[in-house]
């Protein structure tokens, strides 16, 4: 009896003190050892699978909104660059373009134009009035003054010629 409350006592605190220790040390092992363990597999992993995945949504993200909005700020600050440079560059020559071509085929065209319009015009205009009043202005003058030349003329030779005529006349009658 002796050996069996001993054994029985033996037994119940063998299973209380190991069995408490055994969960304590299990706990303390297990618990440090699952701690370190998670830190270092999971930490490690998670930190490989952070990057990784942050990196490529990174990547996929940058690549989303700083394209796109690379593009379109590119896109619109070249459009607008180019608007005010061509608008600059082409304004500017082809306002000299115009001035030169324009300027110097204006005036040979002029020169051209002008004077030879303006050589067949006056042959023509002043050929043909001068042709007009020379006609109307000599012919009115000659006729005028042959009147008043040979009239007067006429008269006097008439007065002079029979006057002495009729003085002859007379004077033989």
């Amino acid at each position: 009896m002796h050996r069996q409350l001993l054994s029985y006592t033996d037994r119940t605190l063998h299973r209380l003190v190991w069995s408490y220790t055994d969960r304590t040390l299990h706990r303390l092992v297990w618990s440090y050892t699952d701690r370190t363990l998670h830190r270092l597999v999971w930490g490690l992993t998670d930190r490989i699978l952070h990057r990784q995945l942050l990196s490529y949504t990174d990547r996929i993200l940058h690549r989303l909104l700083w394209g796109y909005t690379d593009r379109t700020l590119h896109r619109q600050l070249l459009s607008y660059t180019d608007r005010i440079l061509h608008r600059l560059l082409w304004s500017y020559t082809d306002r000299i373009l115009h001035r030169l071509l324009w300027g110097y085929t204006d005036r040979i065209l002029h020169r051209l134009v002008w004077s030879y319009t303006d050589r067949i015009l006056h042959r023509l205009l002043w050929g043909y009035t001068d042709c007009i009043l020379h006609r109307l202005v000599w012919s009115y003058t000659d006729r005028t003054l042959h009147r008043l030349v040979w009239s007067y003329a006429d008269r006097t030779l008439h007065r002079l010629l029979w006057s002495y005529t009729d003085r002859i006349l007379h004077r033989l009658l």
